[in-house]
């Protein structure tokens, strides 16, 4: 026997109603709300992504902006490396001073040229100087000071200058203007290489004990 159903209206709309939000939750749970993760997870990794570039490029620029610098730093201290004296031995490198110094000091009357004292700047660098003493007029004066100042071979440093006048009792026909007497040192600055220790001749050899009997 076959039964029909026959659904009043209401019921038929109440029907249809259910049907049409169990596909509407079916649709957001299974296609809505994946997408939606999707695009939080998508959005994420963008960000995260572009922090991570934002980082690489800020490391990059710095990095380049260091090997700049770097780059500076050598020029400058290939530039300064060829001011120093080329002699690395104090006693060679006060030699050759002295020889650069005989080439400004020109025209006057050197009495006294002594080696200065020697300092150790840094580990690799160590200062070397020479004192002169010497007179002359004012207007030889000027000329030395002024090869001094513009030496540009290298770095010549005028550490100390003394200039003396003494005055004497000038006779009514003595019209010779006394000289000056100047002090100056000198220095320049080299590159320290420490010397190399010596063996003992006597490293390894047994000593005998004194009075011991001779074989």
């Amino acid at each position: 026997m076959n039964m029909k159903w026959k659904l009043a209206p209401r019921e038929r709309k109440m029907v249809i109603g259910g049907g049409l939000l169990a596909a509407i939750l079916v649709a957001v749970y299974f296609v809505i709300m994946p997408f939606l993760d999707y695009k939080q997870a998508v959005s994420r990794d963008i960000k995260n992504k572009s922090e991570t570039l934002k980082q690489y490029l800020h490391t990059k620029s710095e990095k380049e902006s260091l090997q700049a610098r770097k780059e500076e730093l050598n020029r400058r201290m290939e530039k300064a490396a060829a001011k120093l004296l080329n002699e690395t031995v104090p006693t060679a490198a006060a030699n050759q001073l002295q020889v650069i110094v005989d080439g400004l000091v020109k025209g006057v009357e050197i009495q006294t040229r002594r080696p200065g004292k020697e300092e150790r700047l840094k580990e690799d660098y160590q200062r070397v100087s020479t004192q002169l003493d010497f007179q002359c007029q004012i207007d030889q004066l000027i000329p030395v000071l002024y090869e001094i100042k513009n030496y540009d071979q290298g770095y010549l440093c005028l550490d100390n200058l003394d200039i003396t006048y003494q005055q004497y009792a000038i006779k009514a026909k003595d019209t010779k203007v006394k000289p000056l007497r100047v002090a100056l040192t000198l220095s320049a600055i080299i590159r320290y290489v420490a010397p190399e220790k010596k063996e003992d001749k006597d490293s390894g050899r047994v000593k005998t004990p004194v009075g011991a009997a001779k074989a």
